[in-house]
């Protein structure tokens, strides 16, 4: 585990919780803690380079740097590049088309741990239709320092497909949990003391 995911994992409060819970409420072993605690970090790590939740979450952080990158032509479409840079040093390098103010590319560059070099992921998008309403890449391919990694191509896509629209609110989380998860934690805790 590299010390950047051990810092990330360790400066969430929610995950402290979390692994709190499990050594404490479920007796988790150290090897458990440390999987879990590694998969918290490469989680969150995923998450900061993600480029939805960049730019509808991450935007306002402070240290968060926006500047204009330029114009130039990708995949035969005229870009303007916008420049970010995030506090931890990834840099973020949004191509978007001047017409259609669609994203085009996203370039991810971020520190490597091991080899003290940058990672460059880039995810590349085409062939836009309108689906429901909203104009989206049908074609998605993902570079890793310029070798593919995959090619994904989709036949349509829905959105808003009937699903209440609070289904992700904390207050409907809260009370999902109060009804289920806190039920099935109860079950197994006694369950444990039936079996002691």
């Amino acid at each position: 585990m590299t010390r950047q995911t051990r810092a990330l994992a360790t400066s969430d409060p929610l995950a402290e919780e979390f692994l709190r819970y499990l050594s404490v409420e479920r007796n988790a072993s150290p090897a458990t803690l440390k999987a879990y605690r590694k998969a918290l970090g490469a989680f969150q790590e995923q998450a900061k380079k993600d480029i939805n939740n960049l730019l509808r979450a991450r935007l306002k952080e402070p240290g968060m740097q926006i500047r204009f990158g330029g114009t130039d032509v990708v995949d035969l479409k005229t870009v303007d590049w916008v420049d970010l840079t995030d506090a931890e040093g990834r840099n973020f390098r949004l191509a978007v088309d001047r017409t259609t103010h669609l994203l085009v590319r996203a370039m991810v560059s971020s520190p490597d741990e091991n080899t003290h070099d940058r990672n460059v992921d880039t995810n590349i998008y085409a062939n836009f239709q309108l689906m429901d309403g909203v104009r989206t890449p049908l074609q998605i391919t993902t570079d890793r320092n310029g070798r593919r990694v995959a090619q994904v191509f989709f036949n349509f896509c829905k959105y808003n497909s009937g699903l209440p629209a609070d289904l992700f609110t904390k207050a409907a989380l809260d009370k999902r949990f109060s009804e289920v998860g806190s039920k099935k934690y109860k079950d197994e805790k006694k369950k444990e003391k039936e079996e002691n």
